[in-house]
């Protein structure tokens, strides 16, 4: 007879990170089950899930393949209607390990959730290109919609998931598809200013003039100007000479770390810092700063320093928006080390973010390329490039006495403070 204690027992024994599969043996010979069937109470956890779930969602291949040797059903559901194949540690190797293991036992990676999301879904959401190539080989679908009638396709662009988008074009998605809100990817992609993702979809044959459900266009979803000018095909296909010879100069400057990096991850960086739009971040930052310096005198006439600290979380390598704080004075404790106490902290606004997201279009694709000495690299190297640019808008604004600014990328989220002196 089942026992909801015993089964207990046997769901924390499987979320140990080394768990004894002789335990589990004697905890299912006491009246544990296997597959946890009651969603009663001490049944499963609180989300439903069976120890294959949770055996699974941990990478354990080992414990994995034990549990369905010993009954393990591969196509139980969770509260959320998840089978262990949607647990699969989806940013690791791993993953495609377990979930090949799982349909070699016969799981069907066919099954949807409660939101009719499919497992094409995941993988495209979290651009794990072998995951999609397995899937896809097997037969699923790249045209199916969940709840929302989003198809694997659009979750590329939640997370601006490069890599996997030319897959599912090749795999035969349809690039005009339209969700409940009658949005296709192209009105995704411009409400979010994916520059890189918007050539991609309008050389695939999106439709520029369709219509979503409030009878707006992608462009009118655009906030940037750039973004609405690729919409509208005025580009201009000139090329910004003095960006490129601050492309120039940052290679020769940096050569030796700049030619230690692989050639592709050389050709990315050019790539990428070449489709900066120079001409509009000056003009948009130099409005913001011009506007914000002006209010700092007139309502903090005693601060002396303004530090930006990068928006984000720890799970996102760069940000591109900055908030100000304004400091009375600071103490410098070493070379590039200072010291903020908050007592000499007059005003916080963490409301009114400055957008630099311009200077860091397509470096997250170029991060997903490098070991850990050729991530240091490329963001010591952006690091530089960055402070170039904004040097060109500051300086016009600022005085450029002494030292007005320094920028510094290094831990949490990659992204230190930077300074500006404005005085």
């Amino acid at each position: 007879m089942e026992s909801n204690l015993y089964n207990s027992r046997l769901l924390k024994e499987v979320e140990q990170s080394n768990p004894d599969i002789s335990k589990i043996k004697n905890l299912l010979n006491e009246g544990a089950n296997i597959n946890c069937h009651s969603l009663n109470k001490g049944a499963r956890n609180n989300w439903g899930n069976t120890p294959l779930h949770i055996s699974v969602n941990n990478g354990n291949l080992e414990i994995v393949e034990k549990l369905i040797n010993l009954g393990a059903d591969v196509n139980s559901k969770n509260t959320e209607g998840d089978t262990p194949a949607f647990k699969i540690p989806w940013g690791r190797k791993e993953g495609l390990e377990l979930l090949q293991l799982l349909h070699k036992h016969g799981a069907n990676l066919f099954e949807k959730n409660n939101d009719q999301t499919s497992l094409l879904h995941y993988a495209a959401l979290n651009n794990q290109i072998s995951i999609l190539e397995f899937l896809l080989e097997q037969g699923l679908d790249p045209n199916q919609g969940n709840l929302k009638n989003e198809t694997p396709l659009y979750w590329t662009v939640h997370y601006n998931s490069l890599k996997c988008v030319s897959i599912l074009l090749n795999a035969g998605s349809n690039i005009n598809w339209k969700n409940s809100e009658g949005r296709t990817v192209l009105h995704e992609a411009a409400e979010r200013d994916y520059q890189d993702l918007i050539q991609i979809f309008l050389q695939a044959g999106a439709d520029k003039e369709t219509i979503d459900n409030e009878e707006k266009k992608p462009i009118d979803l655009a906030e940037k100007e750039k973004t609405k000018n690729l919409l509208s095909g005025s580009i201009s296909s000139n090329l910004d000479s003095l960006l490129l010879s601050m492309i120039q100069k940052l290679k020769a400057d940096q050569k030796e770390f700049f030619e230690s990096l692989p050639k592709e991850i050389q050709e990315s960086l050019q790539s990428s810092l070449s489709k900066i739009d120079r001409v509009n971040f000056i003009k948009s930052t130099s409005q913001i700063f011009k506007k914000l310096k002006k209010h700092w005198e007139t309502s903090f006439p005693e601060i002396t320093t303004i530090l930006f600290e990068w928006g984000g979380e720890t799970q996102t390598p760069f940000n591109g928006y900055a908030y100000a704080r304004g400091y009375e004075q600071f103490e410098t404790i070493g070379k590039g080390a200072f010291v903020f106490e908050s007592e000499f902290l007059k005003f916080e606004d963490l409301e009114n973010g400055i957008d630099f997201t311009d200077a860091f279009e397509g470096i997250d694709s170029i991060l997903e390329l490098c070991n850990s000495q050729e991530y240091w690299i490329v963001k010591k190297l952006y690091n530089l490039f960055l402070s170039i640019l904004l040097n060109e808008v500051l300086t016009d604004i600022f005085s450029p006495e002494s030292e007005n600014f320094w920028f510094i990328f290094g831990s949490e989220h990659d992204q230190e403070p930077f300074l500006l002196y404005k005085s």
